[in-house]
This record gives structure tokens, sequence and C-alpha cells, in this order.
């Protein structure tokens, strides 16, 4: 066969229209702002359907599990307040008390109710779980407008309303047990945190059905707010209260949560006193805010040493002080809620949509990170327009992979929902106060939330 040889100038003219070629696919690849802004949307779409479906499959098997199981169920501290525990805990700054408790925790994650049968720990109906659970039924119920769901809230309440503690003229909430936090607080003692609960539950149903029974029994909670517990800063532009009668406690994110409440009441029954108190209250949770942004869950005022920023209670704190902006605008209010925000976004999650434990710790994932986060975030979006564009789309980001890692990772093949999860080991503590109640609550909010 003849060979054919090619001329230095046509290898030349090759490639030269090679170098064309290349240069014509470069450009038609380029990509120019109105095409990445529409790709950017339509994987943001994507994002958006995957984990509304989610949320949906979880409901509805939460939904399955709830109806299948006793309404009175486990609860993660019902331990913490055994006789055992408590004497350990006095005393955990001795070697072999931290040593045993360590091991009882461990116990308690593999075998929760043989280590209650072992304590003769009786499970006990609680406030927190009949609130938790009605605002859950509450939440589907705006959401789909069930009557069957309004039905099944109101069960709940009813069951709360026979849950006050006695001896005491306005309502008030506590735990059956004793709780051990800085200090022992004795069963059915008021819990300001439980109040708040109750109290948040009877105002959703009046606002969703106008009934004004539920009214009532807000105004006279509120009323035992402000009369039960002490006042442990009190001047005239700011107020926080105790943790229950018996304490000191400065508890950061119960005041803001209790005053987000007091000025949502304002709008619903305006007195003047209840915003006037849950202005007072907000401030002082937003003086207690540090440079960074985080709050501690408590003052240096309750421990010297202060204490540690953690998912849920930071979460709690950004989510009263945004349920007070919501009913008063206040610009060192939003100063403070953006800055907050900008912490919680971008120093409590992994990249994968995880709730980080604290800034530098990971595990253990608690149930109330994932629940709080994504009532936080549900709420954020009503704000969202006067924040900058980075904060808004990682905030979008931060909640549908918070929504989707939490329906993947944290809800058991049951439709209940862990209590904590630890690298080897998922704590099955199937509670309604811890776990249940709140993700229901979560889960509805997410589907119901509009930007």
């Amino acid at each position: 066969m003849p060979s054919f040889k090619q001329t230095p100038a046509a290898v030349c003219r090759h490639r030269s229209h090679s170098d064309w070629r290349r240069k014509q696919r470069q450009v038609t690849s380029i990509e120019f702002p109105s095409q990445l802004n529409a790709k950017i949307a339509r994987s943001r779409m994507d994002t958006l359907i995957d984990s509304k479906r989610q949320a949906q499959g979880s409901v509805d098997k939460l939904l399955t599990w709830v109806h299948r199981s006793p309404q009175i169920s486990l609860d993660p501290f019902d331990m913490k307040g055994n006789p055992w525990f408590t004497r350990r805990l006095a005393s955990r700054d001795r070697l072999f008390s931290r040593w045993t408790l360590r091991i009882a925790h461990a116990a308690e994650a593999f075998c929760p109710r043989q280590m209650r049968r072992l304590f003769r720990i009786q499970p006990h109906q609680t406030a927190g779980a009949a609130a938790t659970m009605a605002q859950g039924f509450l939440g589907l119920y705006r959401c789909r407008r069930s009557p069957g769901e309004l039905l099944t809230a109101e069960s709940w309440l009813d069951q709360l309303q026979r849950l006050r503690l006695s001896g005491y003229p306005e309502y008030v909430w506590g735990l059956p047990f004793p709780w051990q936090t800085e200090v022992l607080i004795p069963a059915d003692t008021p819990l300001l945190y439980t109040t708040w609960q109750a109290a948040r539950a009877f105002l959703e149903h009046f606002q969703l059905t106008g009934k004004p029974q539920s009214l009532a029994v807000v105004r006279s909670a509120l009323r035992g707010i402000l009369t039960y517990f002490r006042k442990v800063v009190d001047t005239e532009e700011e107020m926080a209260l105790s943790y229950s009668p018996h304490d000191e406690m400065q508890v950061v994110n119960i005041n803001a949560q209790a005053g987000g409440l007091l000025c949502r009441c304002e709008r619903v029954n305006a007195t003047g006193e209840w915003a006037r108190y849950g202005s007072r209250l907000v401030n002082w949770a937003a003086r207690m805010q540090r440079g960074d942004g985080a709050w501690e869950y408590f003052t240096r005022g309750t421990r010297p040493q202060g204490s540690s920023v953690d998912h849920f209670h930071m979460a709690m704190t950004l989510g009263g002080i945004a349920e007070a902006v919501e009913s008063n605008p206040d610009s060192r209010w939003l100063r403070c809620l953006e800055k907050g925000t900008s912490f919680y976004l971008f120093r409590l999650f992994a990249t994968n949509g995880k709730p980080l434990f604290t800034p530098s710790r990971t595990y253990p994932v608690d149930i109330m990170s994932c629940a709080e986060g994504i009532l936080f975030l549900s709420r954020l979006r009503a704000f969202f327009s006067s924040y900058a564009r980075e904060t808004r789309e990682t905030a979008r980001e931060r909640l549908d992979r918070l929504v989707s890692w939490t329906c993947q990772n944290m809800q058991d093949h049951c439709g209940a929902f862990y209590y904590r999860a630890y690298p080897i080991i998922k704590v099955r503590i199937f509670s309604h106060r811890w776990g249940q109640g709140p993700m229901l609550m979560a889960l509805s909010s997410y589907l119901t939330g509009r930007e």
C-alpha cells in the first residue's frame, strides 16, 4: 500500500483546526450566571422535594408507632433522680463515684428497660410528654386539617390539664420524679420549662380553635410563671426567673423562651403586662450572649466556671428570641438573633447535616438537637429576607440536610426516634417527652412552613 506522508504545512493546519475545536468546546461549556442560578435552583428544589418526602414518610411511621404504643413511655431522666444516682452525683468529684456513674450510664444505654427494672423505676406520665404530643398533633392539624388529629391533640390536652400540680391556685407543672441538675429538685415541683411547654400547647390550641377555656389556662399559667418562680435578676430593663421555686439558677434558654411566649400572648390577649415582662426576659437573655454569638446553658452566676455551649439549648434560645421578634421587631433582638444564627449555622453542624453536640464534640447526637434544630430553622424562614445571601442559603441547606439526616439515622424501624446516638450504639429509649413529641412538632412545622 502506498504511504501518505503529511507535509509540515498540513500538520500545522490540522493542529490549528484541533485547537480551534477545543476552544469552541470550552466556550460552549461556560455557564453564565443565569444558567448557574438555574442549576442551583433545580438542585435546591430536588433536595427540598427529597427532604419533604422523607419527612412525610417519617411522620407516617411515627404515627403508626404512636397509635400502637402505650401513652406512658420511658423517660431518659427518671433514673437520674434515683437515690443511688443522686448520692454518686453529689460525690462525683471522687474517682470511684465518677467511674460507677459511667458504668451505670453505659449499662443504661445498652439495656434501658432492664436497668429500670433493677432499680425498680416505674414509668410515669409527664406533663412534658402530654404538652409536646399535643403540640405535635396540633401542628399536623394545621398542616392537614384532619379532624381526627385535632381530637387526638385535645385528648392529650385533657391529660395535661389533669397533670397540673395540686396546691397551687394558678396552673403550673413539673416532673413526677426527682430531677438532678445543679441542685436536686424534688418530684412534683413547679418547673419553668415544663410550665412553659404546657402554656404553649394551650396557646396553640386557642389560636387554632378559638376556645376560651384554653386561653384561660394560658393566662393562669403565665400568672403562675410570674408568681411562683424567683426573680433572680430584677431591674427596670431586665428580668431572669429561676428554674424552680427552690433554686436560683439563671438558665438562659428557658428565660428567652418564656419571654418569647409572653410577647406572643400580648398579640392574642393585649394587656400591656405580658409584653412588658416578656421584653425584660428577652433583654436579659440578649445581654447574656457571648461575643462570638453563642449562649451557654446557664450563666456564671449559677456556676463560677460557667457551662458549655450545646446544640439544643442554643437552638431553644434562638427560637425564643425569634418568637419575641415576630411580635416586636426590636433592633437589638434582631442583631442578637442574626449573630446567634451565624454561630449556630457555621459551628454546630457537620457537613452532612448531623447536629454536633457542642462546637468541639460530635457525640452524642441527642434527638432534642435534631428536633429543636428543625423547629428553629423552620421558624427562621420568616426572617430570610433580612439575612445576607450566604446565611440564607446555608440555613436552607442546613434545614433540609438536618431533616434528611435525622429521618435516615435517628428513626428506628418501628417508627419511633432514638434518645441518643453514639458511634457504636443507638439508645433505644422511645420517650414521648424527649423524642417522639418534639420530633412530631418539628416535622409538622417543617411540612407546614413557607418562606
